[in-house]
Order: structure tokens, then C-alpha cells, then sequence
């Protein structure tokens, strides 16, 4: 239920709305929203139908069985996951949508000049009907090969898990490149993912196909939790899952067992798969970091994980954060005590 104050305040027209409780808030229909900041806004069961949004920043925002059909979204940007959202009969015309996409409901909407590059769609999703212009360009956007297949994606191929165009596409506007800090950043994590995987693609092989298996395991023994709220958040953990699980065979698969050194194209290729799921990993766990998750894993996979992505360049201290997710944060406890005392 959505914070009275918060409503107060959306209601004034305050447009820094950051950190507001809006849940089951129902807006009326065609309202006109400019320039507003929803970043880590609670908007689960929000309805915000026929409504169109200016120049709105809807990052790290809760958006869970959220409803915005028939919605328009100029400029808007979108990033992390979206769970069981309706976004039916929408026009998004510029801006940015690239969240985590999982169970959501994208029929007839219209892509107009948007930039997805970092979109992902996982389970469940709708896009019957839905349609894109030569400016919004899906290459390399990461699905099922069944929603590959929609008329959407056309002009686009299907592999390693991702869409690849097979037709010239018009040249649309740069999106905004990342701040020098980041780019930076971003450099150094793909010498550092390169770097180790020369030194030890077999290693960095054998831990992705272990990971999957654990992975494999968690998910024919876990129990289901019967209470609503946790069973949808089991839900989207195991979408999660299904998406670490693409990402890690992928990379197993470019790695292959050989022996000697390995050429420099299979270790770009690797690299990258690494950086796109470190990527996934850390706006998960940005987003749900406050969430228990009741894991069977053991605290071995949590040990593999640390390794894997430490191996991978990350720093220790943020690869046993992120390996949270794949085990809880109870069972990363146990790890970190296992691993003082030992």
C-alpha cells in the first residue's frame, strides 16, 4: 500500500519522487508526467494507464505487476529488472529501456528510435504484435530462441543466445556515452577478464559448467514458498538464475576444453559474456540486496561463485557480495565465518 505522504507529495507535483512508496497507487488516465525522478520508487501494483511520461527516469525502480498500457514514454529511461509489468498498446519513442525483463506483457507496443543495447529478455514475456522502426536496433539483446522468432525481430538472427541483424540498419543517434570514470572502469574489467582467462580459460570453463550445475540443483530441490509476495520473488529469482545459467554455459562453450593457449577472438568473445553477466549480477543485487532469499545452495557454490568472478577480475569483497545472490545472504554469512575460522 502506497505511503500517504509520498502520494501527497507525487500528487503536489513534486518531481523528485526518489525512494517514494507509490505501491497499488492508482493514477488517473492521460495524465501528462515531465522530468520526473522515480529511481528506487516502490511502484509494485501501481497503475498508471494512458498516461505519458516526458523525460522520466524510472531507474533501479521496483516495477512489479505494474500496469502502464496504452502509455507513452518519450525519453524516458529504464534500467534493472521489470517482473510481470503490463506494458500493452505502449509507445516508447527515445530514451533508453534496457531492464531485465521477465514476465512481462509488450503486446502491439511500438519501439520508436529507442536504445536497448543492454536489454534482456527472460522468461514469459508477450510481444505479439509489437513493432520497431530502423532506428531501434535489438542487436545483441539476449532471449529465448522462441521469442527470437516474433515478427519484431525479423531482421535479426538468433545466436549464442542473442540477436545479431542481418540487415543494414539507418544510422540513429549515439546514445549518451558513459561518464570518463566509468569507461574507464569498464576498460580496466575487460584487460582484467581478458587477462585471466588467458591465464586460466580451463579453470574459469570448469567453474562456469559447476556453477550451472548448482544452479541445475537449486532448482529441482528448492522448496516453494505458498506465500504470495515470496513466491513472486522466487519467481524472478529463478528467471534470474535461468539468465546466469545462459551467460555461464555460454562462456563454457566459447572456452571449450583444449589444451595450449587460446586465440584471442574466443577470449573477446568470453570476456564479454563475462562483463554482460557481471553486469546482470550487480543491478540485481543493487535492486534486491535488502531481500532474504531461502536458498538450499550449499556454501560451496558460494565459495565457486567468489572464485569465479574474482578470477574474473572483480574484487573479492564485491564478488562475495554479488555471489549473494546465487546462495542468500545467510548462507554468504556462513561462508565468511567458515572461511575466518578456517
Amino acid at each position: 500500500m502506497a505511503d500517504k505522504e509520498d502520494v501527497q507529495l507525487f500528487q503536489s507535483g513534486e518531481t523528485d519522487l526518489q525512494g517514494c512508496d507509490l505501491s497499488e497507487y492508482a493514477a488517473q488516465e492521460e495524465q501528462h508526467f515531465v522530468k520526473l525522478d522515480f529511481r528506487n520508487c516502490d511502484l509494485k501494483s501501481a497503475k498508471f494507464k494512458k498516461c505519458r511520461f516526458e523525460q522520466c527516469d524510472f531507474r533501479h525502480a521496483d516495477i512489479v505487476r505494474t500496469d502502464f498500457s496504452d502509455s507513452t514514454f518519450l525519453n524516458c529511461q529504464f534500467s534493472h529488472m521489470v517482473h510481470t509489468a503490463h506494458f500493452d498498446r505502449s509507445i516508447f519513442q527515445g530514451g533508453t529501456y534496457k531492464p531485465y525483463t521477465v514476465n512481462c506483457t509488450l503486446t502491439d507496443a511500438k519501439f520508436i528510435g529507442v536504445d536497448v543495447n543492454g536489454l534482456r529478455f527472460g522468461d514469459g514475456n508477450l510481444l505479439s504484435g509489437a513493432t520497431a522502426d530502423e532506428a531501434t536496433d535489438f542487436s545483441g539483446v539476449r532471449m529465448t530462441r522462441a521469442l527470437s522468432r516474433l515478427p519484431i525481430f525479423k531482421d535479426y538472427s538468433f545466436e549464442r543466445g542473442a540477436l545479431v541483424r542481418i540487415t543494414p540498419s539507418l544510422e540513429r543517434p549515439q546514445a549518451p556515452q558513459p561518464a570518463v570514470e566509468e569507461k574507464v572502469g569498464q576498460d580496466l574489467d575487460a584487460v582484467a577478464a581478458k587477462a585471466a582467462l588467458r591465464e586460466n580459460h580451463n579453470g574459469a570453463r570448469l567453474m562456469c559448467l559447476s556453477l550451472s550445475e548448482s544452479i541445475t540443483d537449486f532448482k529441482i530441490n528448492a522448496p516453494i514458498p505458498n506465500d504470495p509476495e515470496q513466491l513472486e520473488y522466487y519467481e524472478g529469482y529463478v528467471s534470474l538464475l535461468n539468465a546466469i545459467d545462459e551467460d555461464l554455459r555460454a562462456i563454457a562453450n566459447v572456452l571449450d576444453e583444449q589444451d595450449g593457449p587460446i586465440d584471442e577472438a574466443r577470449i573477446d568473445n568470453a570476456a564479454a559474456h563475462i562483463l554482460n553477466l557481471r553486469t546482470l549480477l550487480q543491478d540485481w543485487w543493487t535492486q534486491n540486496q535488502t531481500k532474504v532469499v531461502d536458498s538450499s545452495i550449499s556454501i560451496g557454490l558460494i565459495g565457486a561463485g567468489t572464485a569465479f568472478l574474482t578470477l574474473c577480475g572483480a574484487p573479492a569483497m564485491m564478488a562475495t557480495s554479488i555471489s549473494a545472490i546465487l546462495g542468500g545472504p545467510k548462507v554468504v554469512s556462513d561462508y565468511i565465518k567458515a572461511k575466518k575460522a578456517g
